[in-house]
């Protein structure tokens, strides 16, 4: 059945909640938050960076070496540049974090253990993910995020001739490494009672050195087979199903290349759910799902597509910073999902949404979210958002897939491909909406030609406050809506061709609005 999975993530409860929530009972309020919205099916808790964050009997925790009693100056603190950042300052994934984390333990609270069991009252999946190479501060070895194994075994990483974050990613070519994963898995799934494990290979690529990574596919089904053993294992004991899901691409090519061959671990039986994924930074509101339910066929494995706080529509918006970027609103969201249902998906997936729970001025807008965007039904009758943007995850080789932007000085014409999934007949009205680039010369809506699926748009002069254009990215001005005439948009993928007769204007941003 359709729903949200929400991963909590390496810091959110630590870092964002204050002292007094460390406890069984701030644990359960956690939880008790996500039970109050019905399509929210699945938490997924981190439980790892390159330490772990709980107490490990296999693995360094994050908070060993430090002092609560002990001042700012102590030795697993001076790697942060920021004073507040040493001191315990709510909100920062510094000291405050790992001071909650091991004050958890002091006092007592498995919050791993807490969670599941609330999880399991309140009649939501509770699931373990697994980081398998978090990148966080690999150009500093000091800093507190990092096990001894990862600081002495520099020959297990992917370069170790390159200071980078990447350059410093754990080899999964080595069987060290793997061993090393292998061990925190096995503990997880001996130790507690889960209805799933996720091996996040999103955070973070690369797992092989360069040039090897398709060859070694093989690698990471065998690892992905072992962990299926262990949940097995752990089905046994429990009594019930551990399944196994896994985050990669959104492209079946781009996961091969990358060593990550998901429909391969399909079809081997080893997993039960695949959540396809952007890196961090890119709402992908045209994901290949129909191309992996074709592929899958009727293999018993759920297909999950993820989305996350924000996006941009080309990698050189992204370059622009926060000035080529839009929020992530309820209407965006139900977009995507509305198109991912479409296609095939079997639930929804947020990723670095879990922030808004404790931010008040956005909590209100994620329980939006959280009430609106879990099934088509759900999302039926609210207004969304279709937006172009591109596959974030490349393999090492592959071209960029991004489609924006579009030279109108150049091409004859634009043209965009949208999904909306199941389409609603009745919605007062839809639009095509345009950004142009503010740094290029821009035309006049009069001098603009455009269509959807052959049937002609016109200009609207006047927008209402709040509604687009008026949040699209600061990059894009001038901005422009084309009303679509009633009855054109279909369910699946409609058309967009955009032409200039005055032969200028950069596109950095297209999309479609369907408003109340």
């Amino acid at each position: 059945m359709p729903g949200i999975c929400v991963n909590e993530d390496i810091a959110h409860f630590y870092a964002n909640h204050p002292h007094e929530d460390m406890t069984a009972e701030g644990c359960d309020a956690l939880v008790d938050f996500y039970a109050r919205f019905e399509d929210v099916s699945a938490l997924m808790f981190c439980a790892n960076v390159q330490s772990a964050l709980f107490h490990s009997r296999v693995w360094e925790r994050v908070y060993d070496g430090y002092d609560p009693d002990a001042g700012p100056d102590q030795p697993v603190l001076k790697w942060l540049d920021n004073p507040l950042d040493r001191e315990l300052t709510l909100g920062s994934q510094g000291r405050y974090w790992i001071h909650n984390l091991q004050l958890l333990e002091r006092r007592g609270v498995d919050h791993l253990e807490r969670w599941l069991a609330r999880c399991r009252e309140r009649g939501i999946e509770g699931w373990l993910s697994v980081r398998m190479n978090d990148l966080h501060f690999n150009n500093i070895p000091d800093a507190f995020w990092h096990c001894s194994f990862w600081r002495e075994r520099s020959d297990l990483w992917v370069d170790p001739d390159d200071e980078s974050g990447p350059g410093r990613a754990y080899n999964y070519g080595k069987p060290e490494v793997r061993e090393h994963h292998l061990a925190l898995i096995r503990e997880l799934l001996e130790r507690y009672d889960l209805d799933g494990i996720e091996l996040d290979w999103i955070r973070t690529p690369p797992y092989f050195t360069a040039g090897t990574e398709a060859t070694n596919g093989q690698v990471l089904t065998d690892f992905t087979a072992a962990v299926r053993e262990l949940a097995q294992a752990a089905t046994g004991r429990l009594g019930h199903p551990v399944k196994v899901g896994a985050r990669l691409p959104t492209r079946m090519e781009s996961g091969r290349g990358m060593g990550l061959d998901g429909l391969a671990w399909a079809r081997e039986g080893v997993v039960d759910q695949l959540v396809l994924s952007s890196l961090v930074a890119v709402i992908e509101f045209d994901m290949p799902i129909g191309e992996w339910r074709l592929a899958l066929g009727d293999l018993p494995v759920s297909l999950v597509a993820q989305f996350g706080t924000c996006s941009y529509s080309y990698p050189g918006g992204k370059e622009r910073g926060a000035d080529g970027m839009i929020q992530s609103t309820p209407e965006y969201l139900r977009g995507a999902a509305a198109a991912a249902f479409g296609q095939g998906a079997d639930a929804v997936y947020l990723f670095n949404h879990c922030y808004f729970e404790s931010e008040h001025g956005r909590r209100e807008r994620f329980c939006r979210i959280l009430e609106t965007m879990g099934s088509p039904e759900a999302i039926a009758g609210n207004s969304r958002r279709h937006a172009v943007t591109y596959p974030e995850i490349t393999a090492p080789g592959e071209p960029d897939l991004a489609v924006l932007p579009v030279d109108l000085s150049v091409a004859a014409k634009a043209v965009f491909e949208l999904p909306l999934g199941a389409h609603e007949e009745g919605m007062p009205w839809s639009a095509v909406v345009l950004g142009f680039d503010r740094d290029a010369a821009s035309p006049f809506p009069h001098e603009l030609a455009v269509s959807v699926n052959g049937a002609s748009c016109h200009y609207l002069a006047v927008v209402s406050p709040g509604e687009p254009p008026a949040d699209l990215p600061y990059i894009a001005d001038p901005r422009m809506s084309f009303v679509i005439p009633s009855g054109i948009l279909k369910a699946g993928r409609n058309r967009i061709e955009v032409a200039s007769t005055a032969g200028r204007g950069l596109i950095v941003w297209c999309e479609i609005y369907l408003g109340q």
